[in-house]
């Protein structure tokens, strides 16, 4: 089977530089031969030489691409040897469980479900000596999302479509030394489902490479999908020139996310007046006394935004 002189004709721009693996647009000859080429320039190919365990392609998968389909059963890519992180590692994979199962195995203790059959929650590890468990997924995982995971000392945590499923600060950086596509290690233990693209960095993203990344996947496969709206708006006035603005979190774990929020005087028009992020309270130093104010809220997740939260009004 030769692969070798195989061009993937990809449109794709690197959204962030300096990837270690990129795996996306794939042709049906590499395929077909065992090789998910790696666009990263490392060299780094998901390779499976057994004809019988290798995935297979569907064209058209997700918004015209194609993607790679593992059938849960025995289906696994294996990666060449990477070199542990100094101190960070971060990915972003778009995919769709069907059974779901043993998605990958990027870290030292094994176990990485998305999600796990037994009781539908997710399990991960990626370049992590620890296994974090039961992450509640705030979106189906019989439809395409988005997953955005970083290690390091101190700190892993766990994205879904732009919303944080998990975190926490007990964490030290490990990283299998043979990494698998489809398979987390365990017996018996493969992913039933789809994957897209995935890139993976031997650093933590900034804040600018990060929405960068989210433009990306947005424009490339309408991913992630839109934040869920506040579900109400609260307003009270402390002084005749300061109104407080509050809501309930859109995201699973309150009050990470980034706010946008919106005002209107009397009967006029709304504009934004604010944005904040970590935070679902917002002061507005900028009214006038003796005046009635509207707000509402939107959340955005940095690809997409929200509708809007219940309107609420206060007289200064």
């Amino acid at each position: 089977c030769d692969w070798s002189s195989d061009v993937c004709s990809s449109d794709l721009t690197d959204p962030v530089p300096g990837a270690r693996l990129l795996l996306t647009d794939l042709s049906a000859p590499a395929l077909s031969c065992g090789r998910w080429l790696d666009l990263s320039g490392n060299g780094n190919h998901a390779v499976q030489e057994n004809a019988n365990a290798r995935p297979s392609l569907v064209p058209n998968g997700l918004r015209g691409k194609a993607v790679v389909r593992f059938d849960g059963t025995d289906d696994v890519l294996g990666l060449p040897p990477f070199p542990a992180p100094a101190s960070a590692a971060e990915a972003w994979i778009a995919l769709r469980a069907t059974t779901g199962g043993g998605l990958w195995q990027f870290g030292d203790s094994g176990g990485a479900f998305h999600p796990f059959t037994a009781d539908g929650l997710l399990y991960d590890d990626f370049a992590s000596a620890l296994r974090h468990d039961a992450i509640s997924s705030p979106v189906s995982p019989a439809t395409f999302h988005l997953c955005r995971i970083i290690s390091r000392d101190g700190e892993w945590a766990i994205w879904i479509d732009g919303v944080l499923a998990h975190r926490t600060t007990f964490n030290t950086v490990g990283i299998a030394r043979r990494p698998t596509l489809g398979w987390n290690g365990v017996p018996g233990s493969f992913f039933g489902g789809d994957i897209a693209e995935v890139i993976v960095y031997d650093r933590v993203l900034t804040e600018a490479e990060q929405r960068a990344n989210l433009s990306h996947f947005a424009s490339r496969f309408g991913l992630p999908a839109h934040p869920p709206a506040p579900s109400a708006t609260f307003t009270y006035a402390t002084a005749p020139k300061v109104v407080f603005v509050t809501w309930p979190s859109s995201y699973a774990i309150a009050p990470l996310g980034t706010y946008r929020i919106e005002r209107k005087m009397g009967s006029g028009a709304f504009v934004e007046v604010g944005v904040v992020s970590d935070t679902t309270v917002f002061k507005d130093a900028s009214v006038k006394p003796g005046t009635r104010y509207t707000y509402r809220v939107r959340a955005d997740n940095g690809a997409s935004m929200s509708g809007y939260s219940p309107q609420s009004a206060v007289l200064t």
